[in-house]
């Protein structure tokens, strides 16, 4: 009359002429199956009853209560199916009140869900040493326990170990190895330790059935495999801190960090200096980051000397928040108002250096009283220390910093109205400023009482005037000293250091491809400072000790597939990179460079950044004109970083060309609409945005069709 199942669900429901149903049982730990079978006795003869039978097995019953029929599902994690034929027969060939058949048999299907949590449940994961011996896992590895990270410690010596991973045999499963799919249902594989401290693999195991899930439920272990590193004495923390250490900045715009050693003044409240973790070492140096906002773009760079990537973080040590740090990448960080203290976490093998890390938040500069006959620095956007004090609250300690000695009248180098020169007390008058400029005019500039040679006016010829550098249409220039100088290849009777030059465009000096006016740039190598290549180790390679960037590129020339290098100057690593390798332009504490120097990779070795300098690139001698109101004024810097700055202050500005005088570090940019003229002093360097590409071809069209 009726199936039940007590664990399931029949379907479709019973009706007397079906023979075959599915059972489906709806919890997966289900490991025993009851069925309840009912009876229509009115179809029997009350002294015989019928002979029910499950699967050839004759099931005993008592007529009056219920039928049951169980079945074993068993332990199986997996899917589980089962057939149970039920068989119904009427012993007594039918009696008075018999009718209908005399037997039947219903086919039942039961299936059971697998057991999903348990399929992705890895049975074992071990390691052996080198020797074939365990080692054991930290925390004991357990096949049910919920952890999912489990380190294996090796002795220091140990150049290799085995990985053996075990999933569930259960048809479905699959496992894989660091996202890279494995065959069967496990394995043992080879880890290399020769040049790390240790390797960091995910194993998961995964089971696909469409029937079960529409999804991949899988569960990722994180093993780690380190040596043990011996940290007994201070001799101990340091080679463990010259193994992987790290430097921090800030990018300018935000302000600086400079590094100081951790007994410094500033550090003396820090937690760090208090008390440390089990497996910590506190390196011996800190970073002082002065930065006036509240969040600032810091970049961490590092370097391990066995070849492995230390897992690299900054701690806030206030709210235990962690920001991890990927090498010479900007990262943004909240510092916060108050002085906060951070800690830079660098992960090596089973312990982690620890540099201590205070934020200030500086006064600006604009709150220093300077000293009579000082000004204060011209504010650069792009360099804030420029004008930030070292601490909270300006003191007069920072006036040094702030100010600069204003100029005297005798550095003026712009030309004076006609029937004015520059006046003979001017070493007595100060300019406005840290540099005279046209504004000085008036100061600097008195009536002239000394008749020139040939009735020239006093001035020279008048010129167009820019802001750090004086660019004369008419070809007369300043010089270093401040007066005026012609072109050797000038208008007959105009000599080189003369001031008497010839108006028109006759007095424009002839220039072509051959003469040697572009920029000699000496000495010339191909290493950059504070650049890296990243990945930072090539392929089968490991980094070693080199005694300087030279060493670290001959290296890099003798190794097959080497495309670049990169030296971590403060402990010597010399890294070597492969074709896939990307230039990071914030690798603070890196050189890095080809395997061999020409001319198409040349840099100074004063630039931070890569300059394609060739002969058609930049241009000494010559300017743009008109020219755009945006100027930058470079202060004391080389001459080559000079030409870096002026160059990047034109890419952020948008501009086409840009023009540098080197003496006074006067930066000007020009539009696309510029025309070049020539005949400015060979202080005056100028040149694209960007160096290479089309600009060298349009750089000579230029320069040929204007020098004619």
């Amino acid at each position: 009359a009726g199936i039940e199942a007590a664990e399931g669900e029949l379907s479709p429901a019973f009706q007397p002429d079906v023979r075959e149903y599915t059972v489906v049982v709806t919890q997966a730990r289900t490991t025993w199956l009851t069925l309840f079978l009912m009876l229509d006795l009115e179809r029997y003869s009350p002294l015989h009853c019928p002979l029910i039978t499950a699967n050839g097995s004759v099931v005993a019953y008592v007529p009056s209560e219920p039928i049951r029929v169980t079945v074993r599902l068993g332990d199986f994690i997996g899917p589980v199916q089962r057939d149970l034929r039920i068989g119904v027969a009427d012993p007594s060939h039918g009696g008075f009140l018999s009718f209908g058949p005399r037997s039947a048999e219903y086919l039942l299907h039961i299936v059971r869900p697998p057991r999903l949590a348990q399929l992705v449940m890895a049975t074992a994961i071990s390691v052996r040493d080198p020797s074939g011996n365990p080692v054991p896992s930290v925390p004991p590895f357990l096949a049910a326990a919920p952890q999912n990270d489990f380190s294996f410690h090796l002795g220091m010596s140990a150049r290799s170990a085995t990985l053996e991973v075990r999933c569930p045999q259960v048809h479905g499963v699959s496992w894989s190895l660091d996202g890279r799919p494995m065959a069967g249902f496990g394995g043992v594989v080879p880890i290399v330790l020769s040049a790390r401290y240790f390797r960091r693999v995910v194993v998961a195991c995964a089971f696909h059935d469409a029937r079960w899930s529409t999804s991949t439920p899988m569960r990722a272990y994180e093993v780690q495999i380190l040596k043990h590193l011996k940290r007994d004495t201070k001799h101990d923390e340091e080679r463990i801190s010259h193994m992987a250490s790290a430097q921090l900045r800030s990018l300018a715009m935000y302000g600086y960090c400079v590094e100081a050693p951790v007994n410094a003044t500033l550090f003396a409240q820090h937690p760090a200096l208090a008390g440390r973790h089990h497996g910590e070492v506190l390196a011996r140096t800190g970073f002082v980051c002065r930065v006036d906002r509240e969040r600032a773009e810091l970049v961490a760079t590092f370097s391990s000397a066995d070849g492995a990537v230390p897992e690299t973080s900054l701690v806030d040590e206030r709210t235990s928040e962690a920001t991890l740090m990927a090498n010479a990448i900007p990262v943004r960080v909240k510092l916060g108002l108050s002085r906060p203290y951070l800690r830079l976490n660098v992960d090596v093998a089973d312990v982690v250096v620890v540099y201590p890390v205070v934020s200030v938040w500086p006064g600006g500069c604009a709150s220093v009283a300077c000293h009579p006959g000082r000004v204060h620095r011209r504010f650069d956007p792009f360099e804030a220390r420029e004008h930030m004090c070292l601490a909270e609250v300006c003191t007069e300690e920072d006036e040094a910093r702030c100010c600069e000695a204003r100029a005297a009248c005798d550095t003026y180098s712009m030309s004076c109205p006609r029937g004015q020169a520059t006046r003979e007390d001017g070493s007595r008058v100060l300019c406005f400023a840290a540099e005279c400029t046209l504004h000085d005019q008036a100061t600097c500039c008195a009536p002239s009482t000394t008749p020139r040679p040939g009735g020239a006016p006093a001035d020279g010829s008048a010129g167009a005037a820019t802001a750090g550098a004086s660019m004369p249409q008419g070809g007369s220039v300043p010089t270093r000293h401040g007066a005026s100088e012609a072109s050797t290849s000038g208008p007959e009777g105009a000599t080189a250091g003369s001031s008497e030059v010839a108006a028109g465009p006759s007095a424009r000096p002839t220039w072509s491809p051959t003469a040697s006016t572009t920029a000699t740039l000496e000495p010339i190598v191909c290493t950059e400072s504070g650049t890296v290549w990243l990945p930072l180790d090539l392929a089968g390679t490991a980094p070693t000790i080199a005694e300087n960037s030279a060493a670290c590129q001959a290296r890099c020339v003798a190794t097959e597939r080497c495309e670049h290098f990169s030296f971590w100057s403060a402990h010597r690593h010399c890294h070597l990179q492969g074709a896939e390798a990307r230039r990071q332009e914030y690798g603070f504490g890196f050189e890095s460079g080809p395997p061999e120097c020409s001319p198409e990779n040349a840099v100074s070795t004063t630039t931070t950044d890569p300059l394609a300098f060739n002969d058609h690139c930049l241009q000494r001698g010559m300017y743009w004109a008109p020219l755009m109101p945006e100027v930058l004024y470079i202060r004391e810097e080389p001459e080559q970083e000079g030409i870096r700055l002026c160059q990047r202050f034109c890419a952020k500005t948008g501009c086409a060309r840009f023009q540098y005088d080197s003496r006074s570090g006067g930066c000007n940019v020009a539009g696309p609409r510029a025309k070049p003229y020539f005949g400015a002093a060979q202080d005056v360097i100028s040149g694209p945005a960007s160096c290479g590409g089309v600009y060298s071809e349009l750089s000579d069209f230029l320069m040929l069709k204007y020098s004619r």
